[in-house]
């Protein structure tokens, strides 16, 4: 299934989000005590406040091939999940390989 060219309309909200305790110790000169962020959603909570609400419309390019660009993502997560599993299994061969180093040594016991 490939996109047609077509415009959608959304309306992006932005916040300010108070930066953390870490983040605010850690300031560069100049730098803001919060960050903005843009949401698909009108949210709030007490860590942020919202500055302003804009309507934007996004123009969807034609031709891109939704399955293919799937199945390469989904591809991509499989490559992603085999290097991972290939790098634990060898940490766990690292571990036995160390366990099986250990001497076994039992205390010894007094002569009588």
């Amino acid at each position: 299934m490939k996109t047609t060219k077509e415009n959608i309309e959304r309306t992006v909200y932005v916040f300010a989000e108070a930066k953390t305790s870490y983040e605010l110790e850690n300031l560069e000169v100049g730098e803001l005590p919060f960050t903005y962020k843009v949401k698909q959603y009108d949210y709030g909570d007490e860590s942020c406040v919202r500055i302003m609400e804009q309507a934007i419309i996004l123009t969807i390019p034609e031709g891109i091939d939704i399955t293919l660009e799937c199945v390469k993502n989904l591809e991509e997560k499989i490559l992603a999940l085999e290097a991972e599993c290939v790098k634990e299994v060898a940490e766990l061969r690292e571990r036995i390989r160390n366990l099986a180093l250990i001497e076994y040594k039992p205390d010894a016991t007094p002569e009588d």
